[in-house]
């Protein structure tokens, strides 16, 4: 079996706003040969798409330089849009967009908009010329601070050059004309004689972000650096204005929101991955996110409660979930009968979402088992990693996922084949 050196960088990027955060779009990428320290992590974003390939021979010809197409160009460019949102005081992602939208035109039109704003609601409410000076002066600064950490890391990654270095040249120009043209704007005009204007103007912001770490040695001695990241951030603003004179009146109402969510996996390699060991982890990442949902969805049904007030261990409530014996199903639905009516009827603890999800833990645990000899604490732990990072999971919930998996996990490891067939299988491979 061929060995691949790699360092590899699994990256999901922001969702549709009101889309779960235990449904994520992932992307997962390989670089091979390249990388001068083994546990070196590479950036690598990605669209909305399924799982990258990880074909061998797209993996030993993908040197950085290629990075450094139009690819790297709109990557700098989000770089950029970032951190002059942070350097402004914006909302995180207040500047995000598709690809596309990176362009020096689109960034520079984003970033204006929002001063633009700020300024207009605060002359709205009555702030006076000074204020509103200080405050572009402010924008100023920020702008300032936010190309120069930009071009910073740009730098330091090797890719300030070409035309990432003449896109941010090109947005810095576009932003200044434009910061100079507000400048322009801010000389107070006298109101009409018989006029009068109101206007009220609110922001509201809130944010969560949690990170996850463990450590795995593979089967072959390779040590594995798991690290699970998690935010989400919404924000709304709104506004009125009103304004009447001798002819007539006016009233002007605004309001914007948005949400922005980020999930993330991102593996460390020290050593060597072959490619049935890259396979299974690239799998591993998708059945434990699809674990997280089905979870989810199994306790709003109350499926997973009607399982767990059995009096069963490991071995009888896996043997259940499965239906790998008729005996046990029956003996688990007689038990349940005994406590339990729904209807007049005596409800049956097996359950499709039950036998689903205990099917996918299965799956999941045999995926494991190709990469660590502890694959029942290794998958574990991915769990009560990836479930707490889960904005829908309350402690409540976490606990009770906690407990089932657990009871699950004893039973279904005697499941998995023995060490000396693994072996066999692999070296026939």
């Amino acid at each position: 079996m061929p060995k691949l050196s790699a360092a590899v960088h699994a990256q999901c990027v922001r969702l549709d706003p009101g889309q779960p955060l235990g449904r994520w779009s992932r992307g997962f990428q390989v670089f091979t040969g390249v990388a001068a320290n083994p546990m070196d992590i590479l950036p690598w974003y990605t669209a909305m798409n399924p799982l990258a390939s990880l074909s061998p021979s797209l993996s030993r010809t993908a040197p950085l330089h290629n990075l450094a197409g139009s690819r790297a160009a709109a990557d700098a460019q989000q770089a950029l849009a970032n951190r002059l949102a942070e350097r402004l005081g914006l909302e995180p992602g207040a500047l995000q967009g598709a690809r596309e939208a990176f362009s020096p035109d689109k960034v520079a039109e984003r970033v204006l908009g929002f001063i633009e704003q700020r300024l207009q609601g605060e002359a709205a409410a009555g702030a006076a010329p000074e204020k509103l000076q200080g405050l572009l002066e402010q924008a100023r600064e920020g702008v300032e601070r936010g190309f120069a950490e930009a071009r910073k890391i740009l730098d330091g990654l090797g890719l300030l050059q070409g035309k990432v270095a003449e896109d941010i040249d090109s947005t810095y120009d576009k932003i200044q004309d434009g910061l100079n043209g507000l400048q322009g704007g801010l000389a107070p005009k006298a109101p009409l004689a018989g006029s009068a204007a109101v206007a009220t103007y609110s922001e509201r912001f809130a944010a969560r972000a949690e990170t996850f770490e463990m450590q795995v040695t593979t089967r072959d001695g390779d040590r594995l650096r798991i690290s699970i990241a998690q935010a989400s951030a919404s924000w709304s603003q709104s506004g009125v204005a009103a304004a009447s004179n001798g002819s007539g009146s006016a009233l002007i109402a605004s309001s914007r929101s948005g949400s922005l969510q980020i999930g993330a996996w991102q593996v460390a390699v020290a050593g060597e991955l072959d490619e049935e060991e890259l396979a299974a982890l690239e799998d591993l990442f998708g059945q434990v996110q699809e674990l997280s949902s089905a979870f989810y969805a199994g306790d709003l049904g109350g499926a997973f409660e009607r399982a767990m007030q059995l009096d069963m261990d490991g071995s009888q409530l896996a043997s259940m979930s499965l239906r790998l014996t008729q005996t046990s199903v029956r003996q688990a639905t007689d038990a349940y009968g005994a406590v339990a009516e729904q209807g007049g009827q005596a409800a049956s603890a097996v359950n499709p979402a039950l036998t689903d999800y205990a099917q996918g833990l299965l799956e999941a645990l045999r995926s494991v088992d190709l990469l660590a000899d502890d694959a029942r604490g290794t998958l574990e732990q991915l769990l009560q990693g990836g479930f707490s990072l889960d904005e829908r999971f309350d402690e409540p919930l976490l606990g009770k996922a906690r407990v089932l998996n657990a009871r699950l996990l004893d039973g279904l490891q005697g499941l998995l084949a023995p060490v000396a067939d693994r072996q066999a299988s692999r070296k026939a491979v």
